[in-house]
């Protein structure tokens, strides 16, 4: 759902581009494979280089475009892509909800896509690191969308780094109002 006719049939109009991220082009050999797919993107990029402004969703992505596509940092504006107040704020403690997907205690919650990128091996193996009395204290929440492979592999490495089935805790994925009550 990408627009890629930035100045192609009215170039003097001023047009300015929302910039997420440059995943695919930082790791071409893991995203762009495919040549169709390659010749796509780069056409995506070629548009993108044609904008007068970028409305980077973060410094990470203004980075990113300073450093790969070398725009000039002064045509990016970095405009946060912080969450929506009327919805993410303050709710009242649901215990329901935490008995219905498991959680008993205080918890460290990671919310993500599950993709290679997000690492969650590397926090499981982490959260698995710390001191036992201290993790005792907690579990480790992680609010995703996940297959019913990606479950198993996850509980697995969690067995192999010694964590029991109390101190990880995968809830699939969740509604708006179920995340605002967990991050509450």
């Amino acid at each position: 759902n990408t627009i890629t006719s930035i100045k192609e049939y009215f170039p003097n109009l001023f047009v300015g581009v929302i910039l997420y991220d440059l995943i695919p082009l930082i790791s071409k050999e893991k995203y762009l494979g495919y040549e169709p797919l390659y010749n796509w993107y780069f056409e995506k990029i070629k548009f993108l280089n044609r904008a007068d402004l970028l409305f980077s969703i973060s410094e990470s992505s203004k980075s990113e475009a300073v450093n790969y596509l070398q725009i000039e940092s002064n045509k990016i504006i970095n405009i946060s892509s912080a969450v929506d107040q009327s919805i993410f704020h303050e709710v009242p403690y649901d215990a329901e909800l935490l008995t219905k997907l498991g959680i008993s205690k205080p918890f460290i919650m990671h919310t993500s896509a599950f993709e290679e990128r997000k690492n969650f091996e590397g926090l499981i193996a982490a959260f698995a690191l710390l001191d036992v009395e201290l993790r005792k204290q907690f579990q480790l929440v992680l609010v995703c969308k996940l297959t019913q492979n990606q479950k198993d592999q996850l509980f697995l490495l969690g067995d192999k780094c010694g964590l029991s089935a109390d101190d990880l805790i995968l809830t699939g994925f969740v509604d708006d109002d179920s995340l605002v009550k967990l991050y509450s």
